[in-house]
């Protein structure tokens, strides 16, 4: 098993300084509504692994609706439809990849509880498990963060980067022996014309995310990209489209929540 950090309890994380607080009553008694009905949804599935996509933030004036992705584990060790992902939770500017609960999964204060629900292929699926049951994903991990990561560079990384490289790694090992790095993942991706996202930052963003944010960073970018303001980056739009376009997906749906969460401490 991957040598992760394990992030438990019923809190949020504030801001940059990652100070814990208890959640407030509803917005624990939405998350567990949430979490319920996922489980339900996975349980009906004839499916090991899926990769679920949540709002953490409303990326909304980008285009986008879904801001994080992360596998979810019907045979986990620690337990049944575990999630494995790599998080940022303080707003600082490393990351650190988790096991958690169902439940966990909607503690980080999201946007909404809306979840995209992407079923790999078969055997896909069994590749997937077969990586992040072993050292192989955790050898993929890069510990400093960047929301705005290249998908062709390894400075930096982000939490959708490293799920797609873990997707790659696994889609290369069924055809050849491949490498666990982060060189041959992307290697493959290119390969493969994976697509990510283009986010339009202007300067004036670039600027206040340069001063302000310590997990906002641009320089593993082109300097043509940068110039333009126009960054690539993988998000949960590009790993669907890039599944959907190799044959890598079974399933794609989205399980919508009929409530809003509430008012909580930050967005993650």
């Amino acid at each position: 098993m991957l040598a992760l950090l394990i992030y438990a309890g019923p809190a949020a994380a504030r801001g940059g300084n990652c100070e814990t607080l208890p959640l407030a009553a509803d917005a624990l008694s939405a998350a567990m509504d949430a979490s319920q009905a996922l489980f339900d949804t996975l349980q009906s599935l004839d499916a090991e692994l899926a990769i679920i996509g949540r709002v953490g933030s409303d990326l909304s004036n980008r285009g986008l609706k879904y801001s994080h992705a992360a596998f979810v584990w019907r045979d986990h060790p620690k337990g049944r439809w575990s999630v494995v992902h790599l998080l940022n939770l303080c707003g600082d500017d490393t990351g650190g990849l988790f096991e958690q609960g169902l439940l966990n999964f909607f503690l980080d204060d999201p946007f909404r509880l809306d979840i995209k629900l992407l079923v790999p292929t078969p055997e896909l699926q069994k590749g997937i498990v077969r990586e992040i049951g072993s050292a192989r994903a955790l050898r993929l991990f890069q510990p400093q963060y960047s929301i705005l990561a290249s998908p062709w560079a390894s400075r930096y990384q982000n939490s959708n980067q490293w799920l797609m490289e873990v997707t790659a790694l696994a889609q290369a090992g069924a055809v050849h022996a491949v490498p666990p790095t982060r060189m041959a993942a992307q290697d493959w991706l290119r390969q493969k014309n994976f697509q990510g996202t283009t986010i339009f930052v202007s300067p004036l963003e670039q600027m206040f995310g340069g001063l302000f944010q310590a997990n906002l960073r641009f320089d593993d970018h082109p300097q043509r990209a940068r110039m333009r303001g126009a960054y690539e980056v993988v998000t949960v739009r590009a790993v669907e489209d890039y599944l959907a376009r190799t044959g890598g997906l079974s399933l794609s749906r989205e399980l919508i929540s009929p409530v809003l969460p509430p008012p909580a401490l930050a967005r993650h």
